[in-house]
């Protein structure tokens, strides 16, 4: 069981990892500490409470936590706080994956949070040097076609206002 907690310890301080790199107000601790306390709470439904449902605990871990991550969602500008909220509730599963007795899983989730979390400063080099991705849009053709759209008399006009 010692080995479950480690691990749960572990991926929860990977991704904390990239969390205090990145500014975010949940860092290596909280995040180490989320994962461990689900562990705890999965550990105990498997091996300490007799005919304890595992599947219940784990869905109130994953409802439990949300409630956590909304405290981290500020109103200060749009989408603020989402990811620290998303880190959060992704670090009770690996605990949960850890504590079920998947490393592997829990490991591999690790490693693949921390891949997108850091995609976003590859995407931002990509947007801030020449190689800028094009620019979704109304295309030009269509644009003059509005344009000269808006010029011209209205349809009504030349029905004798029936139309």
């Amino acid at each position: 069981m010692l080995t479950r907690l480690l691990m749960a310890m572990l991926v929860g301080g990977i991704i904390g990892v990239e969390r205090r790199a990145a500014k975010s107000t949940a860092g290596f601790r909280t995040l180490m500490l989320v994962s461990l306390g689900s562990a705890i709470f999965t550990l105990t439904s498997l091996v300490g409470l007799p005919a304890g449902d595992a599947n219940r605990v784990a869905a109130q871990i994953a409802s439990g936590v949300g409630f956590l991550g909304a405290g981290c969602i500020n109103g200060s500008g749009p989408h603020r706080g989402l990811t620290t909220a998303a880190s959060i509730w992704i670090a009770a599963a690996l605990g949960v994956a850890a504590a079920a007795g998947l490393p592997l899983l829990a490991l591999s989730g690790a490693l693949l949070t921390v891949a997108v979390l850091r995609q976003q400063s590859i995407e931002h080099r990509l947007l801030s040097t020449r190689w800028r991705l094009p620019r979704l849009g109304v295309p030009p053709s269509a644009k003059t076609a509005a344009k000269a759209a808006a010029k011209a008399p209205c349809a009504s006009h030349h029905t004798g206002g029936l139309g």
